[in-house]
């Protein structure tokens, strides 16, 4: 697998409209991959987009199997300001050998943490899945996300920072789509190291089309 970083060129037309319209940002980052039609999870794409407003970048996060293609960007799209910085692909199974039990790492998460409301059994008996609303309350997105690392064979240690990072929109076929996206920051201790690499690769949560679950880690001291 590959982890690319993109600064991205903040006056650029088409960065604005990425910015703007999540669906437009999933349909740019698959574009990435050339012409095929083995859509987002088959690729094992994830990504993150990173806005600064303090320093005026713009970051792409792209995580996949195979390394994208940086010459299916248009002209302009990556920041003139980065230089030789502005794209950087990382082959990640280095990383993943450094997943061993009670290794500490930095996390990083966007997330539409959500929970399943009015899921229901069928006459035929067969039990389907009601819609998703949100999680907003603190108390609540912590359950959440100490749940989800246990998940993904991590344990918090310390707090967990938790932001909201707005609500992504953006139009698919005509229709309005909108997640509520948290940022999820602290230190996780590698409980098991197969599911941490699993979590990494699959990613975390719903909405991952559209710029969450993309877990990120670095090594840390703690």
């Amino acid at each position: 697998m590959y982890l690319t970083r993109l600064f991205l060129n903040p006056v650029h037309r088409d960065v604005h409209k990425c910015m703007e319209d999540s669906h437009a940002l999933h349909v740019r980052v698959l574009s990435l991959f050339g012409d095929s039609e083995q859509g987002r999870a088959n690729l094992g794409v994830l990504h993150r987009l990173e806005v600064n407003e303090q320093t005026g970048t713009v970051v792409l996060l792209v995580q996949s199997a195979t390394a994208p293609r940086r010459d299916a960007l248009p002209a302009g799209f990556l920041d003139p300001r980065a230089a030789a910085d502005a794209w950087s692909s990382t082959p990640l199974e280095p990383f993943f050998d450094r997943l061993t039990t009670g290794a500490a790492f930095r996390f990083r998460l966007r997330a539409n943490a959500t929970r399943r409301i009015d899921t229901k059994t069928g006459p035929d008996g067969k039990r389907r899945n009601g819609r998703r609303v949100p999680l907003r309350r603190d108390d609540v997105l912590r359950a959440w996300i100490v749940r989800k690392l246990a998940d993904a064979g991590l344990e918090p240690a310390g707090e967990v920072r938790i932001r909201p990072d707005g609500a992504p929109r953006g139009n698919r076929a005509g229709k309005r789509v909108t997640h509520e996206a948290h940022v999820f920051e602290g230190v996780a201790i590698v409980r098991d190291g197969a599911r941490a690499r699993d979590a990494v690769q699959r990613g975390v949560g719903p909405a991952k089309a559209y710029g969450c679950g993309l877990l990120s880690l670095a090594p840390s001291p703690h």
